[in-house]
């Protein structure tokens, strides 16, 4: 990520890390326990965001998942799709592989 920018796939995973910490219920004044109704507008901006990436990237939704490395979501199933971002794809090279020659 550059200075002060974000990639759409880092922003979608704030609202989807947004919803996982949000609590599904609250204690109401009479300490009953409730849902909580914040936890179900940050899955919906969660299940948005990942939809929006989507779209963004023209993709199907089941093709966008994590990267493995900094979590942002991107292209990770399907044709075309991988475990590293683009990000990390370009910061992260593979170390050389060292063959050795058979006795």
């Amino acid at each position: 990520m550059t200075a002060g920018r974000m990639t759409v796939g880092e922003w979608a995973r704030g609202q989807v890390d947004a919803w996982r910490t949000t609590p599904r219920t609250v204690l109401d004044t009479d300490g009953r326990s409730r849902p909580n109704p914040a936890h179900a507008d940050a899955a919906r901006a969660a299940h948005s965001a990942v939809r929006t990436l989507a779209v963004h990237l023209g993709i199907a939704l089941d093709e966008v998942g994590p990267c493995a490395a900094c979590h942002a979501y991107h292209h990770r199933y399907g044709p075309g799709g991988g475990p590293l971002c683009p990000t990390c794809r370009t910061t992260i090279r593979p170390t050389p592989r060292q063959y050795g020659r058979a006795a």
